[in-house]
């Protein structure tokens, strides 16, 4: 009796923790009519109980971009809108902006206006990560991971020129250290680590990029099943 009591404690004790999750989820989304901006955060920060989860891909993958240059985002959930919110105004893809296709939007020439948050919604409501969209009207921008990247992962950072769009040497930055410099404009942080979350950008020849914030995330978490929860009560009961 004693052990079938402590499994039913052990039962209502992670419900209790799986809604607590879920709501907590919830009051970091904005919801439709929201117009403030939410601030972003890691994907790691929640577990995903659901049974898909809605991504955003940006092509090319950059979280910079000049203006005049063209970008397409894309949902993987169908169907989908993209929507922006640009200096705290809200809208979808095609409400004076952009070219909606299949759960994608293309945006053929990017002005510096266009900057602002950027996500994925689909007909369920199902939200994808927040996404920051930079356009810059300086000769030199920083191309860096737009999504949060892994733990132990390796950092790719390429700094462009809008003049001179072979191969530069280029000096790259955290914050306002200089980190290194690279005749081919390129650069690699090896096996990031959650210290390594920090803006970033780069310089050719005395032009300076925008900076960028590079989300680093811990590995995934994995919640504690019903079974091993039961099995630590149990043995606190005895």
């Amino acid at each position: 009796a004693v052990t079938t009591t402590c499994h039913i404690h052990a039962s209502l004790i992670l419900l209790s923790q799986r809604l607590s999750s879920l709501l907590m989820f919830a009051s970091q989304q904005q919801q439709p009519g929201d117009k403030e901006l939410l601030p972003l955060l890691p994907a790691s920060t929640y577990w995903d109980t659901s049974p898909s989860h809605q991504l955003i891909t940006v092509r090319p993958s950059s979280s910079q971009f000049f203006s005049g240059d063209s970008v397409t985002l894309s949902c993987d959930l169908h169907p989908s809108n993209i929507r922006r919110t640009t200096r705290k105004r809200e809208s979808q893809c095609g409400q004076g902006w952009g070219e909606p296709g299949n759960s994608s939007c293309y945006i053929d020439v990017l002005m510096i206006w266009d900057s602002g948050v950027f996500w994925c919604e689909s007909r369920d409501g199902e939200t994808s990560e927040r996404i920051n969209i930079t356009i810059t009207d300086s000769s030199v921008l920083l191309q860096s991971p737009v999504l949060p990247v892994m733990e132990g992962q390796d950092v790719s950072l390429s700094c462009r020129s809008k003049n001179a769009p072979s191969n530069h040497t280029a000096s790259f930055y955290r914050g306002a250290a200089l980190i290194g410099t690279s005749h081919s404009g390129h650069m690699t942080l090896p096996g990031v680590s959650r210290s390594d979350e920090d803006f970033y950008s780069c310089s050719i020849s005395g032009a300076q990029s925008e900076s960028s914030w590079i989300s680093i995330t811990a590995s995934t978490l994995t919640p504690p099943t019903a079974q091993s929860v039961s099995v630590g009560l149990c043995v606190l009961c005895l």
